[in-house]
C-alpha cells in the first residue's frame, strides 16, 4: 500500500519522472492543506515544495536520482494516508529545523577535564546547592585516585 502511487508512476514510464513527482505533489497541495487545516495559500506551499526540488537539482547520479523520486513518492503517499501529524508537515512548509539547538549553548557549561568536572561537582557539594546537606556525608575528605577516580575518606 505503501508504494502505490510509485508503481503506478513506474508503469506509467515516465520520460522524465521527476516532473511526474512534481506534478503529483503539487495536484495534491490543497487536499494535503484543507486535510491539516493549514492555513496557507496553495501557491506558497507549492513554491516551498518546488524550493526541495531545486535544492537536489544538481544531482546527476540515476541510481541517486531514482532514490529520491521513490522517497518523495512515499511522503506523498504518507501524506496523503495522513500517517504524518501536522507538526511534520509544519515542519516542510516552513522550513523550521532545531531552533533550539541554535539557542542553547552546551559548550560553554560543559568541563574540559574530568579534573574540571570533579571540582565543579565538589564545589556543588559543598555549597549545598544540590538542596541538601553535603550529600549525606559528614565533612568527608574526598581524594583522586588514578585517572578519573574518586574516592571519599
Amino acid at each position: 500500500m505503501a508504494l502505490k502511487l510509485a508503481q503506478k508512476a513506474a508503469e506509467k514510464n515516465l520520460q522524465n519522472p521527476v516532473v511526474g513527482l512534481y506534478r503529483s505533489m503539487a495536484k495534491e497541495v490543497p487536499k494535503v492543506l484543507s486535510i491539516f487545516d493549514i492555513d496557507m495559500a496553495p501557491a506558497d506551499a507549492r513554491a516551498k515544495i518546488r524550493s526541495y526540488f531545486t535544492a537536489n537539482a544538481h544531482v546527476k547520479d540515476e541510481r541517486v536520482k531514482e532514490i529520491l523520486i521513490a522517497k518523495g513518492y512515499m511522503e506523498l503517499e504518507e501524506t496523503l494516508m495522513q500517517w504524518k501529524q501536522k507538526a511534520q508537515l509544519m515542519r516542510i512548509f516552513e522550513g523550521v529545523e532545531n531552533k533550539w539547538r541554535e539557542e542553547v549553548s552546551v559548550e560553554s557549561e560543559v568541563p574540559k577535564t574530568v579534573t574540571e568536572e570533579f571540582e565543579a561537582i565538589k564545589n556543588k557539594v559543598d555549597t549545598n546547592d544540590y538542596g541538601f546537606e553535603n550529600a549525606g556525608r559528614e565533612q568527608g575528605v574526598v581524594q583522586q585516585v588514578g585517572k578519573g577516580g574518586v574516592r571519599v575518606l
